[in-house]
């Protein structure tokens, strides 16, 4: 149910690449809140790791510290990993730089699925996939082959899009069956969007630079005729293997996931006077101008309005939704020192009416009011059920647009400031690398305090106007 934005580095300002996702889910589902790992759920000496879903694998031989966004139904499941506990750590950037978003729930037809059905016992899935990966990828394309590796080695539990970047590349994995998978490398100059149906299509195969796959997986594709005609070098994964028309409800709905496509690429590349409903949209595209974190911000927020699709009945499923249960944005900047490239915009809860929070990935200090959280209760101590409750507040006010003011009053004034500090990281790291990393470290954990407070102080003032309003009945 979610929807994913990334670009390569020629396509973006200052020549970083970029990876984006709106986590949409049954609202109030579970809270979200922060976590820095500062070493993985597994130690050295162990032989075996056994993952949240269950899973056990032979433990990994890297092991990297990452910031992660795990979600739970309590903070004490949160911070398990073993057993009937899930992390679903929905993004996270290690100390490598290395950033993943996962995941895009897919759908598959019937037929791939009769071919090679997704196992029931513990195997890979959206559950563990950031936590399996961050801990030991050194590069996007190492965490490409490891997971492909897991996929082919304990089998797929269901369909998932994944998104990997680091300094160089961006790459986008689909998971089709059991163990069969394809990822893609994004052109250097162009962009990807996914919503909830296979994207990758017209692809080669044998260009083995910018496409990897599933061993055999053309032989298996001939032999179970899962195409009609199908070639090497134009492979269609996404009919292969996807099924296009059904929501999250299960019910057909044609265009609950090509809507969102032709939204985001409308904002994008205006110039190309796309299309709107198209059977197929173009995999990579060229933006109009270079992608900012500010643009992707306008994507994930967006709905129908003002386009063709606004006075559509059947149009129901635009970007921008109230269930979404956070949003980011993760850039990996080349021209930052190592360590120091990676930096997340978080928002809590729906964009529509939440701040995108710059932080950088090494912030090894969570404010207590992003790390907590219990999705039984509201609680002005947790800034994902202060960001729920604004929302509701403003709603039931008709102050949106006031809210939607305060937002973007902040994350200008953020979007100035990130550019300071780069610039300031950028002299500081040549001299002393450690006097950088402890002004990113404390730049960082001042945002995240700054919103948290500001956020509260928000909430408190809407509801003493909603109070003073009251009237006897």
């Amino acid at each position: 149910m979610c929807t994913s934005i990334a670009c390569g580095k020629n396509a973006s300002e200052d020549s970083m690449v970029l990876i984006a996702r709106n986590e949409d889910f049954p609202t109030n589902n579970w809270n979200k809140y922060m976590k820095f790992r500062k070493k993985p759920p597994y130690t050295k000496g162990q032989d075996k790791w056994q993952l949240g879903n269950g899973l056990t694998v032979q433990t990994p031989k890297n092991c990297f510290s990452y910031c992660s966004m795990p979600d739970a139904q309590s903070i004490d499941e949160a911070v398990c990993d073993v057993g009937d506990h899930f992390l679903f750590e929905a993004r996270g950037i290690n100390e490598k730089d290395v950033a993943i978003t996962a995941t895009n729930s897919l759908q598959t037809n019937d037929m791939a699925m009769a071919a090679d059905p997704f196992i029931s016992s513990p195997g890979i899935e959206e559950s563990i996939i950031a936590t399996l990966l961050l801990p030991q990828a050194k590069s996007a394309r190492h965490a490409v082959n490891l997971l492909g590796q897991y996929v082919t080695k304990y089998g797929a539990n269901e369909a998932n899009g994944v998104l990997m970047a680091d300094e160089n590349e961006v790459w986008y994995l689909e998971i089709g069956s059991r163990q069969h998978w394809i990822a893609v490398r994004i052109p250097d100059d162009k962009y990807l969007v996914v919503s909830n149906s296979m994207r990758i299509h017209d692809v080669d195969l044998t260009d083995t630079e910018h496409v990897v796959t599933s061993e055999g997986l053309y032989d298996f594709v001939v032999e179970h005729s899962l195409l009609k005609n199908p070639k090497p070098e134009k492979f269609d994964f996404a009919a292969a293997f996807g099924q296009q028309e059904k929501s999250e409800s299960g019910e057909i709905d044609p265009y609950y996931n090509i809507d969102r496509i032709w939204l985001a690429q409308n904002i994008l590349s205006p110039s190309q006077k796309i299309k709107v409903r198209q059977k197929t949209y173009e995999l990579f595209l060229k933006p109009d101008k270079p992608i900012t974190p500010a643009d992707v911000m306008k994507v994930l927020r967006s709905t129908f309005k003002g386009t063709p699709l606004e006075h559509e009945p059947d149009a129901t499923r635009p970007i921008g939704v109230v269930r979404t249960l956070q949003s980011h944005i993760m850039t990996v900047n080349s021209q930052l020192p190592d360590g120091l490239k990676g930096v997340i915009w978080q928002a809590m809860g729906s964009p529509i009416c939440s701040i995108y929070v710059p932080f950088y990935a090494l912030v090894d200090e969570i404010p207590e009011a992003y790390a907590c959280g219990d999705s039984a209760s509201f609680s002005l101590d947790s800034i994902w059920w202060t960001w729920r409750g604004l929302f509701a507040l403003a709603d039931q006010m008709d102050a949106l647009d006031n809210l939607t003011n305060y937002c973007k009053t902040w994350e200008n004034y953020f979007i100035k400031s990130h550019k300071a500090m780069n610039k300031i990281l950028e002299q500081f790291s040549s001299v002393n690398i450690s006097d950088a990393q402890l002004i990113a470290k404390t730049y960082s954990k001042n945002n995240l305090s700054l919103i948290a407070d500001s956020t509260v102080e928000k909430y408190q003032s809407m509801m003493a106007i909603l109070s003073d309003n009251q009237k006897d009945k």
